[in-house]
């Protein structure tokens, strides 16, 4: 369970003294998330959850939680937080910022329908044709520095084979053209999006949103949604790819980019598992996810290329 910071039912209810959000009638950590601490806890007044950062501090926060309020307004299907009785949009618990936010109705989906990738592109293009007018600007933590970076410390993790399928990517990397830039998610991984009656009822978890290639947060998204089994789904990446660019038609360089975009992509969330996998104390704190599966995906991009016209 991704619950790292406990909380008892005296600590929540002296935290929910600064709400008006009513009685609290019982809570329970929830399973889900890597990086964050979260409870879902039911009140007199509702559902919400509240959310315990363990890694973001407060200096970082506000990026965040502008960003939600920015797609609010813009009709995102995002988390809505709760404002204390001070105006506070996040207090302390324990020397971590926490904040509470309503509870949306819904689950992820595990295999989804090309209907559902469609909703989800459709989402995602929402969200990139919002955030054009995001005043705010955040660097991707684990952007193309960072994979070179991180390809570098975990040489002695690779077989010869790694090693070379890698920089074969690097090589590719760099005929890629300047593409369209903007705030991306980062992470529109299924499981950080909630499906209620078959529909789409919101996307969650933005703490990876940042500024980047805008095809790269595409890449993500369509690494997750349609591969099953091992295997790309052709006519799920169409469904994603069309919904999206009824919002937001993908530039001529983007297309040409499309392969290499997906290998970065996949690269990204391989060596971030092999790091987090490394490391013996974040392994100790945190889930853990296999990363073969995205050298599997990486190495599948790397030796079939897929084109888009």
């Amino acid at each position: 369970m991704s619950v790292y910071t406990s909380i008892n039912h005296l600590q929540l209810n002296d935290l929910l003294n600064y709400y008006r959000l009513g009685k609290l009638i019982n809570f329970e950590g929830i399973e889900a998330g890597i990086e964050n601490t979260n409870y879902r806890f039911e009140t007199t007044t509702g559902y919400y959850i509240l959310t315990i950062f363990e890694s973001l501090d407060a200096q970082e926060l506000p990026f965040f939680f502008d960003l939600l309020q920015h797609y609010q307004q813009a009709g995102v299907s995002c988390p809505t937080f709760q404002i204390d009785c001070q105006g506070h949009r996040f207090r302390g618990f324990n020397s971590k910022p926490v904040a509470i936010f309503v509870c949306i109705n819904g689950k992820s989906l595990i295999t989804p329908t090309r209907a559902n990738c469609a909703e989800i592109g459709a989402e995602l293009g929402k969200i990139h044709r919002a955030g054009a007018n995001f005043s705010l600007h955040r660097k991707n933590p684990k952007g193309s520095e960072w994979i070179r970076k991180t390809a570098e410390q975990l040489q002695s993790q690779l077989n010869t084979e790694e090693k070379t399928s890698i920089n074969d990517y690097f090589i590719n990397q760099l005929q890629v053209d300047t593409l369209p830039r903007g705030v991306i998610h980062g992470d529109l991984f299924k499981d950080n999006s909630l499906f209620f009656k078959g529909k789409l009822s919101g996307v969650l978890d933005f703490y990876l949103a940042c500024e980047d290639d805008l095809l790269l947060d595409l890449a993500i998204t369509v690494n997750d949604w349609c591969y099953h089994q091992g295997q790309l789904d052709h006519q799920k990446m169409n469904a994603l790819l069309s919904a999206y660019q009824q919002l937001r038609p993908l530039e001529k360089c983007e297309k040409q980019s499309w392969s290499v975009m997906l290998q970065k992509a996949a690269l990204r969330f391989w060596l971030a598992r092999l790091k987090r996998q490394s490391d013996t104390q974040t392994a100790q704190l945190t889930l853990q996810k296999d990363p073969n599966t995205y050298k599997k995906i990486f190495l599948s991009h790397l030796n079939n290329p897929i084109k888009l016209i």
